[in-house]
């Protein structure tokens, strides 16, 4: 098995992973924080902003595949914070109520810090703090399935509201703006293989860097 030692312990560095919802990202960072000592992964999905202004029906409809879903600022001045060092409260994400929830996540500096989400390839200023950026690509069909999945089995949520919300903006989000961004990676990764066969990829990249 392939083993990854990171070094330079002065500096974290930063590995982003980005593709378009179901492609494997977050299963990907799990298995990478298990094999990487002093690890961290951060999902983009935790700064999505929190909206008690509006009704439940109105944060259903809210597009969630657009940046403009997120807090990004709060999100680019964590990752400084840690660049420098320095400790930060992550927000936590309930995804039945579309709402942050009261408690947050201590992290402290890692070696290294895994960032995953749709938006990792798209958002230019998070890409710069980035040290190496991999896109998983997989087709959409696999995607959706994943997705559905996903959301009936961790998120309960019902089966016409999970096609309601792919329909108006996960399929033309996935399509015309995260699946573009690719060319925004330092390489692109197959979702589809073996995820060993993956991992092992992504160690030695990071090994080498």
């Amino acid at each position: 098995m392939f083993k990854v030692h990171i070094t330079n312990l002065d500096n974290v560095f930063i590995l982003g992973l980005g593709g378009i919802s179901g492609s494997g990202k977050s299963t990907l960072a799990k298995i990478l924080q298990a094999r990487i000592p002093h690890s961290v992964v951060i999902n983009f999905d935790n700064y999505y902003k929190h909206r008690p202004d509006l009704s439940f029906e109105q944060r259903q409809i809210v597009n969630y595949d657009h940046p403009d879903s997120l807090e990004i600022d709060r999100l680019l001045n964590d990752l400084k914070k840690l660049l420098k060092g320095e400790s930060i409260q992550i927000p936590v994400y309930d995804f039945s109520k579309h709402l942050r929830t009261d408690q947050t996540i201590l992290i402290e500096p890692p070696r290294l810090l895994i960032i995953e989400g749709i938006f990792t390839t798209v958002i230019s200023e998070v890409r710069a703090l980035m040290d190496l950026i991999i896109y998983v690509d997989v087709d959409i069909e696999t995607a959706v399935v994943r997705r559905v999945r996903r959301d009936i089995i961790e998120r309960g949520r019902e089966t016409l509201q999970i096609c309601d919300q792919l329909e108006a903006t996960v399929i033309p989000g996935s399509k015309y703006e995260i699946a573009p961004s690719k060319r925004n990676a330092d390489f692109i990764i197959r979702g589809d293989r073996p995820y060993e066969k993956i991992v092992e990829f992504i160690l030695k990249m990071i090994s080498n860097q």
